[in-house]
């Protein structure tokens, strides 16, 4: 028994040393990147850290173990204290005689027991530090998993197999997903039949679809199990304002514009089910090709943003007209903003010296103040007639605008769309110019003098606005049918709605690609994760992703109802 209490000292202190240690240094680590900038990593691997904390660590317990195991073992020549709690004279006589010639060192040797227990503990420390650094660093193997990329061009635009948003395809006896009485918004429908055997570690059906529908503004779901094709189901109610998943490409939350031409609907795009390397090729060469394009401008002049429909042509005019409004459409006040700043300067100079202030006298400007004060109203004498000129130009171009408004709106409700009316609107707008002054310090400036149908980076009048309408109008016909496009507009599209939609593609299978602490590789199959997409015009959160996750046993019993969802970022 004297040996069984012995093995147990060293074994709790040898588990105690290494957790207490372990977590001490973790706490420790924590609390330093916390407060400081310094950051614990080791040829860029956090996972090597880890291992030397936990090197550590055992080392701690490895030292702790021992002295348990000296202070069980009395001194050589001293006979260790009788237990008086013990009624057995045979269990004291036992004790002696086992400890009346201790081992050299004092030491109890280990047994072979010993041993294969702190093998067996040791082994699965390492295994486990390997599993965490292989994690951290991405080189564990990664189940099998594939991708959900938008078809562009697409094919399958009558009968697809697998597609985002639109409508699902549910059997009339399923009835529309709810959640407490609140109708689900549907986001995609995967055929089964599609997938590789081996996705979701070879576990789940290959036939049939599955659907899935998120709550509107909540964090909860619905996933079906659709075991034959229904036809296409209209959602009972369309998205509204205040749903939180809705956000298109390039929304301003309260634009009465936004609010009036956006479409609050997620276009039916069909999806290509790809393998995750193939997608993930596409994704490392693509580029934002939305900042590329605010960064070189364009001309709406160009016949790939013509508008294709009277609703593209009323958005045209109506941004036109509310962003020349919004610069010049209020009267300024005479003297204005610059005139009552070289007023002030001038009276500065005439003084020669700046207000006196209470009780005490102020001393004369010094010729640098002086010569500083003179640069800067030099700066406004030049500035003063180039912005009345600009203020010019911009009500004489609010004034023509006006009028062109008027006439598409009236033109809207009696006269049949054509592209030629298209360009005819474009071609009156073009003529049209206005002037930006650009201030880069306050006694330098530039003036643009543009076309009103022109966006620069610099000068950004209406044309940006238009576009986010614009692109909104064309990924919708693009998806209701391709041939409703100009071949202009779907030629500037595709590369741009490409790009867009691979940075975000859907996956099924592997690991999650955003972080969820809840998930562990070891008993979690990842079913679905599905990214923020301007593409699709769904934002979760803070651009984060939802992650649909099983255990294996529920994958393997196709139980897709039991799926937890959680919000990876």
């Amino acid at each position: 028994m004297e040996r069984s209490g012995d093995w147990l000292d060293r074994a709790l202190s040898f588990v105690g040393g290494f957790i207490g240690t372990f977590i001490g240094l973790t706490i420790g680590w924590a609390l330093l990147e916390t407060f400081t900038e310094f950051r614990l990593g080791l040829g860029g691997s956090r996972g090597a850290a880890v291992t030397i904390l936990v090197a550590i660590s055992l080392a701690v317990a490895i030292w702790r173990a021992r002295r348990a195991g000296r202070r069980s073992t009395p001194p050589e020549g001293r006979a260790p204290p009788l237990d008086d709690r013990s009624p057995s004279l045979e269990r004291r006589l036992a004790s002696l005689e086992r400890h009346a010639t201790p081992p050299a060192g004092g030491v109890r040797p280990p047994t072979a027991e010993d041993r294969a227990m702190a093998e067996a503990m040791i082994a699965g420390m390492v295994e486990q530090v390997r599993r965490e650094r292989e994690l951290h660093d991405g080189t564990w193997p990664v189940p099998l998993s594939v991708r959900l990329v938008p078809q562009i061009p697409i094919r399958d635009q009558q009968a697809p197999r697998s597609w985002l948003g639109g409508r699902p395809r549910l059997p009339a006896a399923i009835p529309w997903p709810e959640i407490d009485g609140t109708p689900c918004d549907f986001m995609a429908q995967i055929a089964l039949a599609d997938l590789p055997a081996g996705v979701w570690h070879g576990s789940g059906p290959r036939k049939g679809w599955l659907a899935l529908f998120l709550h509107p503004t909540r964090y909860e779901h619905r996933l079906l199990f659709v075991p034959e094709l229904g036809p296409a189901r209209a959602a009972p109610k369309p998205q509204a304002a205040q749903d939180g998943w809705y956000n298109p490409y390039g929304l301003h939350r309260n634009d009465a514009l936004q609010e009036r031409y956006l479409l609050r609907a997620l276009p039916q795009w069909p999806v290509d089910i790809v393998p995750a390397g193939e997608a993930a090729q596409d994704e490392r060469t693509g580029d934002d090709a939305a900042s590329s394009l605010y960064g070189k401008g364009f001309d709406l002049a160009d016949p790939a943003h013509h508008p294709f429909d009277w609703p593209g042509m009323l958005a045209l005019v109506d941004c036109a007209v509310a962003a020349l409004e919004t610069r010049f459409g209020t009267e300024i006040p005479s003297p204005n903003v610059l005139e009552q700043q070289l007023a002030g300067l001038e009276a500065r100079l005439a003084a020669g010296a700046p207000p006196d202030e209470a009780g005490r006298t102020s001393q004369p400007y010094t010729a640098a103040q002086i010569a500083e004060i003179e640069h800067h109203a030099a700066g406004l004498r030049e500035l003063i007639p180039a912005a009345a000129e600009g203020r010019r130009m911009g009500v004489a171009a609010l004034t023509a605008v006006r009028q062109i408004a008027m006439d598409v709106h009236e033109q809207a409700g009696r006269l049949p769309f054509s592209p030629e009316r298209a360009e005819a609107l474009l071609t009156r707008l073009r003529a049209i110019h206005w002037m930006h002054v650009l201030r880069p310090t306050a006694t330098r400036f530039e003036t643009l003098v543009l076309p009103i149908t022109v966006h620069h980076r610099h000068a950004s009048l209406f044309a940006w606005a238009y576009h986010v309408l614009h692109f909104d109008m064309a990924r919708h016909a693009y998806c209701r049918d391709t041939a409703s496009l100009p071949a202009a507009t779907r030629a500037f599209y595709e590369p741009l709605w490409r790009g867009l939609g691979m940075k975000s593609v859907p996956q099924l299978g592997g690991f999650p690609r955003s972080h969820v602490h809840q998930f562990s590789p070891d008993e979690h199959v990842m079913v679905l994760e599905l990214p923020s997409n301007e593409l699709m015009g769904w934002m979760f959160g803070d651009v984060d992703n939802v992650v649909l996750m099983m255990t294996r046993e529920q994958i393997a019993t196709s139980r897709f109802a039991e799926a937890g969802l959680h919000v990876g970022f």
